[in-house]
């Protein structure tokens, strides 16, 4: 199974679970459009960011609450030079703008122009620290990621926090009608320990 056949039957089933979700992409970009731009900057869009944008959507989506830019040349540098994060004045060339994180400032870009082409690198401003420079986004066992591994991993997290809010919710649910059912119960036996002393008092008297 392809990256985007497999990547359609996660968002049918996204569909299918958050009904309610924010996923609802832009038509996908034409393939003239598309190479106009590859060619505008001499680059190559990599390729399973490209399959995404031809296939699925052009951006202007949200996942997680962040934002899911349509196809853009990074406004930090000069996408149709190098990528370079060793040298200062070329840290932000050769980028595309992919996702905008959703506290101010933040960006994560894909490398389109450079060693590190294909992978994924971010810039979070709410970092407790003075240094503002992009950091390669790295999984659990310290990959760098690809857009393809980056909009699953948007996917999967989306769906795990509904799944377990949904099962919280069903949890809270369940702990009220038991103790619903307690109270029911203890008012029951209140109201028949009542009733047993009426009748004494009752028949006493």
């Amino acid at each position: 199974m392809t990256f985007i056949e497999s990547l359609k039957n996660k968002i049918k089933l996204y569909k299918e679970l958050i009904p309610f979700g924010k996923f609802n992409p832009n038509p996908p970009i034409e393939f003239e459009a598309l190479k106009s731009f590859e060619n505008r900057y001499g680059i190559v869009i990599p390729d399973d960011y490209k399959e995404f944008i031809l296939k699925i959507g052009n951006g202007e989506f949200e996942l997680n609450n962040d934002y899911f830019l349509e196809l853009t040349a990074s406004t930090w540098g000069d996408v149709s030079k190098p990528f370079n994060p060793e040298i200062e004045s070329e840290i932000y060339n050769g980028l595309l703008e992919v996702v905008e994180l959703s506290h101010a400032g933040g960006m994560i870009f894909l490398v389109a122009n450079g060693d590190d082409y294909g992978h994924i690198w971010y810039r979070d401003n709410n970092r407790e620290s003075d240094d503002f420079s992009i950091q390669p986004f790295l999984d659990k066992n310290q990959n760098k990621l690809n857009f393809g591994a980056l909009i699953n991993l948007y996917f999967d997290s989306e769906m795990e926090y509904y799944l377990r809010a949904m099962e919280n919710a069903k949890k809270t649910a369940q702990q009220l009608i038991v103790r619903n059912d307690v109270n029911e119960k203890n008012k029951f036996e209140e109201k028949s320990f009542m009733f047993k002393l009426l009748r004494l008092f009752t028949r006493n008297n």
